[in-house]
């Protein structure tokens, strides 16, 4: 069992998800000792009954060695047929060319193409394609050809086109050869799965002698006997090889269960050592009672690594269908690009398009996407692109129409290079969560070496043994690999609870650092009573990093629906835009748009958006953007929370030690937690070149730690680069009638920074009133705020919950200040917003977040929030907020025109006042005399400076100093001599 509770590899590993291989029903991968092996002769089907119209199929995709010298790929029908059938079949270069010798490093294989015939009571032929092997090292991964079918004669179904074959590498090892065991994804009808085993990764390292190792099954959720047959023996490499495969044999399971694993491990090998050796199978779902109409599923978002050298992408049905279901998929490119090599940083993948044929029986079907290991950083974040689903059959639905893949970096590190451990979000249906670990983050940083971390689980809303599987282990990184998955099992609980947590921490690595050690798993709400029509909502606001990659947005219901729920998405630009790269300043994310359907029975989906890291200091404060949902199925649900807004802040590197600025915030008594931002240089970013931590605790006010909240404490720490972390602290749902009620979050002392701004204050709404009818609705008071504030969070507040939902439209208007979406003039300093609120039943506090601007203005300025609109089962009672926006405090100027007239011992200095006082009056001038440093101060000029020497020629500079700190010196002062 431990081994199948360790960290996974991103590829293949789904939450529970899973998959064969690319195209119709899968019976096993054809492997490198097949390949030796293969007949080339027809095969004759026995006591099968031939049928009208057989289905042809591909064989699974495969992966072979280049000295295997050629591959034999078995094409088969479902059935005899009753005539005679025939297809076309041709190959097709991908990321290596046909050629008949080898005149390059991009050659692998010699073409064929011709047409296959099969006579009645004959189900097999083989196509035999010639390997070259041309001694080579394959640096950017697997060669990649494909085997095409077409033109099948219309007494036969094309149910599986295409072949995908994958060649390693050659080139004699230069030292001991590493052995890599892939994961695998296999449908529950199967047969067969082989797993491949690697001598030297997809690149290839050819031994000059045989390289044996021991290997054996593993149960995991897929039992032996039940699931599968037990398997174990000794793999062998001949001299020269560097692919072979383990088959196991899978078991028709016809009970209904969900998707399974099991393991397969290398033991001890002999003229070569274990570098990734443990391989996961996951075997698709069984069983289910076939349906007309069976929803199709792209698999979870994930994050893999670039040398992975191909990522297999499981699309599922939620149960068999009657007759065959379709689907077509193609990828398309985010912020990397579709390429046949390494022609440019750009690259990362090799596009692949196609359509996928589930026969009756079959729930799952794998698509193989070739990655490119170009040895290079991805300095603005993941490259990341997409697979998408589209025109499904009309006897299907299409459940999740696309998967976002993020891709590390992987250029070789130039110090011991740091890991991270990511946050994830869940549906409690779910089944596993994979929890990405990062060497590098997310532009990567290859190890030469092996890189071994150990990791654990802890409890914290959520309970190991209730809502998931505690899970520890040791997580291995293979030289070159940057990305890692530990794969936590979530339990589906029945009873109804609200959304929880809990963490994976990392412990002390080998060969590594730990960068961000703790990652938090949150589980969608389950288990409540199925509704006619659910609530919709886009999370919170939320504060986030450039570095980070990307954001997770969770949608949610508040609580299951009794049918289908869909809703559609797309992104929105605000003070920031979108883009698929850094080429401005003006850019800090890659948009996104879609639809999201939750099945009943689930709560939570979740939208990644890529951010871009472009190492920019956004002067005017947060880039922003919104999420914004719309287009829901009005008869299933409603619409409660139509948007959300995120703040990015800048990652410039800092000039100085940078400032830490802890954020005000307010929240629901219904909320369950709030996250308190703390920016790092505050909304314009000032990136460390080194970790930074501070600690925290939580204080009672007018709010009590086990009553309203849940106390607090810890270490904040940012990692190399990030600007951006939060607090996250409890909040309690009191149902006793209480007032609003505030706690505060205090920083302590921190390591590699400065407390700017250490206190932050949580306002809770209002409690346990009495429902009543009409509730009274009311804008915030009038509020001051500072343009440097980033943003400005405006509560709108019902007087008691209401019986029923309460909406209200609310809107900015311009007053002496005007809105912008940037710095255009100093007339602007704030981005107007727009929408409407709902309060559910029980709710009593909702939040408008107004994007604040930064720019040059001088004078304050005023602008409003106005509220209209209001359902009829409620008042307004304060229908505006007046916002007065104050000038940013900063350091005074410097001040000028400083001369100086020697005395006897002293010198007397006049200057003239700044050119700006940092919006706060100067209170104090410094004197500082060169040579010796003697000072004085002062209230305005001229100012004195006593105790100098008769005889020394001196000069003199000038500071000013207001509330907020001391600015730059002046210019000197002529010299004078005393006497």
């Amino acid at each position: 069992m431990e081994s199948m509770r360790r960290a996974r590899r991103a590829v293949g590993t789904l939450a529970l998800i899973t998959a064969t291989l690319t195209g119709g029903a899968v019976f096993g991968l054809a492997s490198a000792s097949q390949a030796a092996s293969a007949k080339t002769t027809p095969s004759v089907a026995a006591a099968t009954t031939p049928v009208t119209a057989p289905g042809i199929s591909a064989p699974p995709d495969v992966v072979v060695g280049a000295a295997d010298g050629s591959v034999h790929l078995n094409v088969t029908l479902s059935a005899p047929g009753d005539n005679t059938v025939t297809v076309n079949y041709a190959t097709a270069n991908g990321t290596t060319f046909s050629n008949t010798g080898c005149d390059g490093t991009s050659y692998g294989y010699v073409g064929q193409q011709g047409t296959l015939t099969f006579k009645p009571g004959v189900t097999s032929q083989p196509v035999t394609v010639p390997l070259l092997n041309c001694g080579t090292s394959l640096a950017s991964g697997f060669q990649e050809f494909r085997l095409n079918l077409s033109d099948n004669s219309s007494d036969s179904t094309l149910v599986r086109a295409s072949t995908q074959i994958d060649i390693t590498g050659d080139a004699p090892a230069a030292s001991t050869p590493g052995l890599y065991v892939r994961d695998a994804v296999v449908d529950n009808t199967a047969g067969t799965i082989e797993v491949p085993v690697l001598l030297g990764g997809p690149s290839g390292a050819a031994s000059g002698v045989t390289v044996s190792v021991p290997y054996t099954t593993n149960n995991g959720s897929a039992l032996a006997g039940t699931d599968y047959t037990a398997k174990s023996g000794t793999l062998k490499f001949p001299a020269g090889k560097t692919a072979e495969n383990i088959k196991v044999t899978i078991l028709h399971r016809s009970g209904s269960a969900p998707t399974r694993s099991f393991s397969v491990t290398l033991g001890t090998p002999v003229h070569a050592k274990v570098a990734d050796g443990t391989g996961v199978v996951t075997i698709g779902a069984s069983g289910a009672t076939h349906v007309t109409a069976p929803g199709i599923s792209a698999p979870a978002d994930m994050v893999v690594g670039a040398i992975d050298g191909y990522v297999d992408l499981p699309v599922t049905l939620s149960a068999p269908g009657d007759n065959p279901v379709t689907v077509n998929y193609a990828n398309a490119n985010g912020t990397t690009f579709s390429n046949n090599g390494c022609d440019g940083i750009s690259y990362t993948y090799f596009g692949q398009s196609g359509t996928l044929t589930f026969e009756p029986g079959v729930t799952t079907q794998a698509i193989r996407i070739p990655l490119l290991n170009c040895g290079i950083s991805l300095s603005s974040g993941f490259g990341e692109f997409t697979l998408n689903l589209s025109d499904n059959s009309a006897d299907s639905t299409l459940v999740r129409a696309s998967t976002q893949i993020d891709i590390t970096g992987d250029a070789s590190a130039a110090s011991t290079p740091g890991l991270y451990v990511r946050d994830a979000t869940v549906d409690n249906s779910a089944g596993i969560i994979d929890v990405p670990v990062l060497l590098g983050g997310p532009p990567g940083a290859a190890s030469g070496v092996a890189v071994s971390v150990p990791f654990t689980t802890h409890d914290g809303s959520a309970v190991a043994g209730t809502d998931y599987t505690a899970t520890s282990g040791t997580l291995i990184f293979p030289p070159g690999e940057t990305a890692e998955n530990i794969t936590v099992p979530i339990l589906d609980r029945s009873g109804a609870a609200k959304a929880r947590s809990f963490s994976v921490t990392l412990g002390t690595p080998t060969n590594a650092k730990v960068a961000d050690g703790t990652g938090v798993v949150t589980i969608g709400a389950s288990g409540g009573s199925h509704v006619t029509a659910p609530g919709i909502s886009a999370p919170a606001d939320m504060v986030v990093g450039a570095t980070d990659g990307y954001v997770d947005l969770p949608v949610t219901l508040s609580a299951p629906g009794d049918n289908p729920v869909t809703v559609n998405y797309t992104t929105a630009n605000g003070t920031t835009f979108s883009n698929n790269g850094c080429d401005g300043a003006s850019y800090t994310y890659f948009g996104q748009q879609g639809a999201l359907t939750f099945e009943p029975g689930v709560t939570t989906r979740t939208i990644r958006i890529p951010l871009l890291n472009c190492e920019v200091s956004l002067a005017s404060g947060f880039g922003e953007f919104t999420l914004n949902l719309s287009g829901n199925n009005a008869d299933y649900s409603t619409l409660v929370r139509p948007s959300t807004q995120i703040d990015i802040t800048g990652d410039a590197s800092a000039a100085s030690t940078p400032g830490l600025y802890v954020r005000d915030a307010t929240v629901d008594n219904s909320a369950g937690i709030i996250d308190v931002p703390v920016l790092l240089g505050g909304p314009p970013g000032a990136a460390s070149g080194v970790a930074v931590s501070v600690p925290y605790t939580t204080h009672d006010g007018s709010a009590l730690a086990g009553t309203d909240y849940t106390a607090t404490s810890g270490t904040l720490i940012f990692p190399p680069g990030e600007t951006a972390e939060n607090i996250t602290v409890p909040i309690l749902d009191r149902s006793g009638s209480a007032k609003a009620r505030s706690f505060s979050v205090t920083l302590g002392t921190p390591v590699h920074a400065k407390i700017a701004d250490g206190t932050g204050v949580i306002t809770i709404g209002a409690s346990g009133g009495s429902h009543v009818t009409a509730p009274k609705i009311s804008a915030s008071p009038d509020t001051m705020v500072s343009k440097g504030d980033g943003y400005v969070d405006l509560p709108v507040t019902l007087s008691a919950p209401g019986v029923n939902p309460v909406t209200v439209n609310y809107t900015t208007a311009n007053g002496t200040t005007y809105s912008n979406n940037g710095c255009d003039g100093t007339s602007y300093s704030y981005f107007g917003q727009s929408g409407t609120l709902t309060f559910q039943p029980g709710v009593t506090t909702e939040t408008i977040r107004i994007p604040l601007l930064n720019c040059a203005q001088t004078m304050k300025g005023t602008f409003y929030l106005n509220l209209s609109g209001n359902s009829s089962d409620s008042t307004i009672a304060r229908d505006q907020t007046t916002i007065t926006v104050l000038p940013k405090v900063t350091n005074p100027g410097a001040p000028t025109k400083v001369t100086a007239v020697a005395g006897n011992g002293t010198a007397t200095v006049s200057f003239a006042a700044p050119a700006s006082d940092g919006g706060n009056a100067i209170n104090s001038y410094t004197v500082t005399a060169s040579p010796g440093g003697a000072t004085a101060a002062g209230i305005s000029s001229p100012i004195t400076v006593g105790g100098l020497t008769n005889g020394t020629a001196y000069t003199f500079t000038v500071t000013a100093t207001n509330t907020h700190g001391t600015g730059p010196a002046s210019l000197p002062s002529n010299p004078v001599t005393p006497s």
